[in-house]
């Protein structure tokens, strides 16, 4: 659309221009910003149904093969209730090595903390990342590309098809301004998942 004088003008006026335009946050990242983002997958992955499936295998032939060798007081208990112990020992030696999985993953995305400026512009914000040894790294999101925007007491995550943004709540001045950014972004781009 061009306006009045020549210049081309959005299509829809865009609220960030408003509420955060011209803003700078600083802030830092590290292991436990790429964790609190793995943790809300809740996705299992086929190796990871296959590791489950070996386990809770392993688990109920070891505990078959046990059996007799297990003091009198355990052969007593009904058998529905042995395979439930089993079965829950399983899940529970499955649900540590998941939890083991997501740290050393959270750990190779940010080995070392990373310092981060974001600066919002009236339609997008532009991150620039430096590491430990001064390398940076930028990135441009928009809120027309966005997958989708989580919302969590300690983060607000934005993922675009190319990238992730993590925005800490300590970036933010009050708790307020985070919801309002949240709100605004999600608005004209269409994503949004309050946690």
């Amino acid at each position: 659309m061009t306006g009045q004088d020549g210049t081309v003008k959005p299509e829809h006026a865009f609220a960030l221009a408003l509420s955060f335009s011209g803003q700078t946050l600083r802030y830092q990242l590290d292991w436990r910003a790429a964790l609190a983002w793995e943790r809300l997958s809740r996705k299992l992955t086929r190796r990871d149904i296959g590791i489950l499936a070996a386990i809770m295998f392993a688990t109920g032939l070891t505990a078959a093969v046990v059996e007799p060798f297990l003091p009198m007081q355990y052969g007593h208990l009904p058998v529905l209730l042995r395979r439930i112990v089993a079965a829950a020992a399983g899940y529970l030696l499955f649900s540590l090595l998941y939890q083991i999985k997501q740290c050393r993953l959270a750990i190779k995305h940010y080995p070392h903390p990373i310092a981060v400026t974001l600066e919002i512009g009236p339609d997008r914000a532009h991150q620039w990342q430096t590491d430990h040894i001064g390398n940076e790294s930028e990135q441009m999101f928009t809120p027309e590309f966005t997958f989708q925007s989580v919302t969590t007491p300690d983060y607000v995550f934005v993922e675009d098809v190319l990238a992730l943004l993590i925005i800490p709540a300590t970036a933010f001045a009050h708790p307020e301004d985070m919801r309002r950014f949240v709100t605004d972004w999600d608005r004209f781009g269409g994503a949004g998942d309050p946690a």
